[in-house]
């Protein structure tokens, strides 16, 4: 069994960046400022929902992890990066400060299955430039249905006068069994992603289309997130078979604050469930080309960075 934690946090001063931008004589200056630290928060939240249970660390990137499905782990990371600007690279969402949020039961069942958090650039609301909302409701099946569903909302807004260039970065490790080694990962197109290993089967849908998505093996993608350099992700890597991960990018330029596109929103749902027998086949003639040149066993406990 692979660990769990990624640990490849930065120094704040490395990652998010604002762009102030100033008039003066006429000139346009622009320079990129480090974001404040997230506030600490000593002990994950968790969210249950009958058969589901997800942690959820907002002040590291280990993010959403252990979603359990009747008692088993699916999932070792999922969280958010992104910059602002072009030079540099991507930082994570926990290296802003949270600003306020906390955990709901929205069903009245006695279990938190709701989280909502809110982080800025800023120690407050007033003094930051933007924000990032993220909203998480878990869904579980019924006990012994091996299904779940978890539904994301991720908002960004402008709370200045200048218009911001975003680029924001979801980022998926799925081990579904709990087995890393034999995942598959087919995009079935932009917007839709299917990973499927020891008869669980993961279906994650976005909207909107995102402008860019790729699927590659641990750790390719998380280590290119947590340099120094710009992102921007390949569309390549469908019908990888192997140590599995994925990510979506979104580019946008949110217009100053008060404007209709001073924010910007995308959603994620995501369902597991046991695959009916045609799915299987269906997944498996797709795969069976790539299978023989893209099947070994990656050691993750070999990767950097990984604790």
């Amino acid at each position: 069994m692979k660990p769990h934690r990624v640990g490849n946090s930065r120094s704040a001063a490395a990652l998010w960046r604002r762009r102030a931008i100033q008039v003066l004589s006429g000139a346009v200056l622009a320079a990129a400022m480090p974001l404040a630290q997230a506030n600490s928060y000593p002990t994950p939240y968790t969210l249950t929902d009958q058969n589901s249970t997800i942690t959820v660390d907002s002040a590291s990137n280990d993010g959403v992890s252990y979603w359990m499905v009747d008692g088993v782990d699916q999932l070792s990371q999922q969280w958010f990066w992104g910059r602002i600007g072009s030079t540099s690279g991507e930082s994570s969402l926990d290296t802003l400060t949270l600003l306020s949020g906390g955990p709901s039961d929205t069903n009245f069942n006695g279990d938190n299955n709701h989280l909502w958090l809110k982080y800025g650039d800023g120690t407050t609301i007033d003094d930051s430039t933007f924000t990032i909302a993220l909203d998480l409701n878990l869904m579980g099946g019924a006990p012994g249905s091996k299904m779940s569903d978890l539904a994301t909302q991720v908002t960004f807004s402008n709370l200045t006068d200048t218009g911001k260039d975003l680029h924001v970065f979801q980022y998926s490790d799925f081990d579904l069994s709990d087995n890393y080694a034999n995942d598959t990962g087919t995009a079935v197109n932009a917007n839709t992603i299917v990973q499927s290993d020891g008869g669980m089967i993961l279906t994650d849908a976005v909207s909107p289309t995102p402008s860019k998505w790729e699927i590659g093996p641990y750790s390719d993608i998380v280590d290119s997130l947590g340099n120094a350099s710009p992102t921007t992700l390949g569309n390549s890597g469908s019908g990888m078979v192997g140590d599995v991960t994925y990510a979506r990018q979104w580019d946008f330029t949110l217009q100053p604050k008060g404007g209709a596109n001073s924010s910007f929103g995308f959603s994620i749902d995501q369902h597991i469930t046991v695959p009916d027998p045609g799915t299987i086949l269906l997944l498996g003639a797709g795969m069976l080309g790539l299978a023989g040149a893209n099947r070994r066993k990656r050691r993750k406990d070999q990767a950097v960075g990984r604790d």
